[in-house]
């Protein structure tokens, strides 16, 4: 009886064994699932300062300035973009006659690498009611590359208003919004 107790307990100790030994045997799966989002960005590869000039068409021209060389913007963007013009304004002009207050309309225009208008902003420094900003334009199709965008700069005196002599520093401000 001994004997067989030790072969049940023995047959029982083998059995649990293959048990356990054939399911750590048995291939395992595990599934890992991640997620995310992108965004639609974009990202200011660099810009470049505009100039300029009251020389229009060969003739020196008292009641305006136009751009001379245009500014720039180096964009990339993982898809479309709309660009506004957000604000213009005075970055440390300096003037010998009049102010700033004097010029009648300033207006910003951003042109895609084709020279087709993408976005356009004016205001009045003088009060006179001109301010259509933050109106965005086109969509520019994405994904975009370091693509270049043009803004050109143009100040209005009115017919016996003649602009402030002195140096002019403008800023343009131009927001770019990904669709």
């Amino acid at each position: 009886m001994i004997n067989l107790r030790r072969l049940a307990l023995v047959a029982s100790i083998a059995t649990m064994g293959s048990v356990a030994l054939s399911s750590q045997v048995q291939a395992q799966t595990a599934n890992v699932d991640f997620g995310g989002t992108i965004e639609a960005t974009c990202l200011v590869n660099s810009t470049t300062a505009g100039t300029l000039t009251n020389i229009i068409n060969g003739t020196l021209d008292p009641l305006r300035l136009e751009t001379d060389t245009v500014g720039n913007i180096s964009v990339s963007c993982n898809a479309g973009v709309k660009f506004a013009v957000t604000g213009i304004e005075d970055n440390g002009s300096v003037f010998t006659t009049k102010t700033f207050d004097n010029i009648d309309v300033i207006t910003a225009e951003v042109e895609d690498s084709s020279t087709a208008n993408v976005a356009t902003g004016s205001i009045s420094p003088n009060g006179s009611g001109t301010n259509n900003l933050n109106e965005p334009g086109a969509l520019q199709e994405g994904p975009i590359t370091a693509d270049n965008y043009r803004v050109k700069l143009s100040l209005q005196g009115n017919g016996d208003n003649t602009l402030p002599v002195g140096i002019y520093k403008i800023r343009v401000k131009v927001a770019l919004t990904p669709q």
